[in-house]
């Protein structure tokens, strides 16, 4: 039963990304190496962070955050941050919010 959850969750990662290259008409669906960065710092940082094992992941969706924070059509499951989408040939994201940026 243990394994059935990151399977689950697997499988929808990856309907996600597919959905995404439909939706925003782009194969591009990595996100910059800032998003990147700022993302794992933010999940760095939570509380529900599982490092218990070969690779550091979410303690709620159990997918391995390197992972996670690399894909534009990925958000966090606490809604510390969000999809990476195209908004009128631009790339935006919806910010982080500011309490969970470090400076630095």
């Amino acid at each position: 039963m243990k394994l059935l959850k990151p399977i689950k969750n697997y499988s929808k990662s990856l309907i996600k990304r597919v959905l995404y290259i439909f939706k925003q008409k782009t194969i591009n669906i990595v996100v910059p190496p800032q998003v990147w960065r700022d993302r794992i710092r933010v999940c760095r940082n939570c509380e529900e962070i599982d490092e218990s094992g070969d690779e550091v992941k979410c303690g709620l969706c159990t997918c391995p955050i390197a992972d996670k924070c690399r894909w534009a059509s990925e958000s966090c499951p606490k809604k510390k941050w969000f999809e990476w989408r195209k908004i009128n040939g631009k790339k935006e994201m919806r910010r982080l919010p500011k309490k969970y940026v470090e400076k630095g």
